[in-house]
């Protein structure tokens, strides 16, 4: 029974806490946002890990093949210039490929600082527009503690 009994005073303290509305709201979504933001490092971290895993995938292939091909292409004898003029193709594609990919970083670190920017100004929208609510309501209740005082208003029986 003494069981019972904690749950009954467990009961009593929380029913004599008043809530509101914003309080259940406001509580629930930072648990769930929490919760959002604690998975973050483990998201991005196995994101990283996969695409590390495919970059090196990637170099091994042209590694096992580098020691197959070079004992072919060696036996055939390919002439100095023109594995010279390959080579120089070959530099030239790869750093236009170096520089679309620092394009592509710059083009997307510009735009993840434009989405923050524009979280910034809607969460400044929010407070403004949640401060007008606040004063609104602040003179609507003005207005109904006038208007009782005014009538004095009684309950009805």
């Amino acid at each position: 029974m003494k069981s019972g009994t904690k749950t009954k005073k467990r009961t009593i303290a929380t029913a004599e806490i008043p809530i509101s509305v914003c309080d259940v709201m406001k509580d629930n979504t930072s648990k769930i946002i929490k919760k959002l933001e604690s998975q973050i490092p483990f998201s991005t971290q196995h994101y990283f890990d996969l695409y590390a895993a495919f970059l090196h995938s990637i170099d091994d292939v042209f590694g096992t093949c580098y020691i197959a091909e070079k004992q072919f292409f060696d036996k055939i004898g390919f002439d100095q210039n023109m594995l010279k003029s390959i080579k120089y193709v070959s530099d030239q594609f790869t750093n236009v490929l170096l520089t679309q990919v620092e394009m592509t970083s710059n083009l997307q670190k510009s735009h993840l600082q434009f989405q923050k920017s524009v979280l910034g100004m809607s969460e400044q929208y929010t407070h403004s527009f949640v401060d007008s609510y606040w004063k609104s309501l602040t003179e609507l209740n003005r207005f109904l503690e006038n208007t009782k005082k005014t009538y004095k208003l009684e309950p009805q029986n």
